[in-house]
C-alpha cells in the first residue's frame, strides 16, 4: 500500500539474511517483528486462554485454557487445552500434528476418551494448514524453510504454501499499515460437521502485538469459518506467553 512507512529492526547485513524471492509485504513484516537472524528455535511453548464452541451448531462458549509445543523445523506441534463443561467438569482436548498425521482427541477428566481420530486426508490438510497459519507465533521459521513458498498477491497481502510429505495447504496472509499479519484466510479448509467433513471458508483475525524474547507476536486472534459468506468465529483467545525450549 503506497505511503506506508518504512521501518526495520534488522541492519543491512541481517537482511541479507530474507530471501530475495520473499514478496515485499513479507519481508516488511519479518524486519518489523524479529530482532535479527536468529534461526527458529527447536521447539517452543505458547500458553494461551480464552474461550471456544466445539462447531458452528453450538451457541454456548466454553471457557479454557491451553498449553501448546511446536517444533517448528520439525511441522509438528501438540495443543492441549481444559475446557470447562460446567461447574466441576471439565474436558481435555488435544489437537496435534506429528510426523505428517493429524490427531484430534476429546477425554473426560483427562481420563475417560470420548472421541479420538488420527489421521486421514481431510484431518492431516486441517491441522497442516493450522501449523502454516500459527508460523506468526514462530516467524523465524520463515527465513530458512525451503518447503514454504510464497507468492505476491497485492501491495498487503501474499500466498504461502507448505508442502509436508504428500499434503500441500496454502494460506491468504494479509498484512496492515503497521506491517502486521491483521487476517489468515483460506477460500477452503476442512471443518468436521455431522460426522464427516466440509470444506468451508476460513479465517483467522490476530492483533495486539507484543514482544516476546525480543519478537513482536499477535496476542490476541479469533477463528472462525464463513457460512452464506457471514464469519461465525469458534475459538477467540490470547496468547500469555511464548517461549523458546531447550531441546529434548
Amino acid at each position: 500500500m503506497a505511503g506506508w512507512p518504512e521501518y526495520s529492526t534488522m541492519t543491512n547485513g541481517e537482511e541479507a539474511c530474507l530471501q530475495p524471492s520473499l514478496p515485499p509485504p513479507v519481508k516488511a513484516w519479518l524486519r518489523h517483528v524479529l530482532p535479527g537472524p536468529s534461526p527458529a528455535p527447536e521447539s517452543l511453548e505458547i500458553l494461551q486462554s480464552g474461550r471456544l464452541r466445539p462447531d458452528l451448531e453450538q451457541s454456548r462458549w466454553m471457557a479454557f485454557s491451553a498449553r501448546q509445543r511446536v517444533w517448528p523445523g520439525l511441522h509438528a506441534f501438540n495443543w492441549r487445552a481444559r475446557v470447562r463443561l460446567f461447574p466441576g467438569i471439565w474436558i481435555c482436548v488435544r489437537d496435534g500434528f506429528e510426523q505428517g498425521q493429524g490427531l484430534g482427541e476429546v477425554k473426560l477428566f483427562s481420563l475417560i476418551t470420548l472421541a479420538r481420530e488420527q489421521g486421514g486426508r481431510e484431518l492431516d490438510q486441517a491441522a497442516l494448514m493450522r501449523f502454516l497459519a500459527e508460523t506468526v507465533w514462530y516467524p523465524a521459521l520463515l527465513l530458512s524453510d525451503p518447503s514454504i513458498r510464497w507468492q505476491a498477491l497485492t501491495a498487503c497481502s501474499a500466498r504461502a504454501e507448505i508442502q509436508h510429505g504428500g499434503e500441500r495447504v496454502a494460506l491468504e496472509f494479509h498484512f496492515n499499515e503497521r506491517h502486521e499479519v491483521s487476517r489468515i484466510y483460506s477460500p477452503g479448509r476442512y471443518a468436521r460437521e455431522a460426522g464427516g467433513y466440509r470444506l468451508r471458508p476460513w479465517e483467522a483475525r490476530l492483533s495486539d502485538y507484543h514482544a516476546f524474547e525480543g519478537v513482536l507476536l499477535p496476542t490476541r486472534a479469533e477463528v472462525g469459518w464463513y457460512r452464506d459468506e457471514v464469519f461465525h468465529p469458534v475459538w477467540q483467545g490470547r496468547v500469555v506467553a511464548v517461549r523458546a525450549l531447550a531441546d529434548d
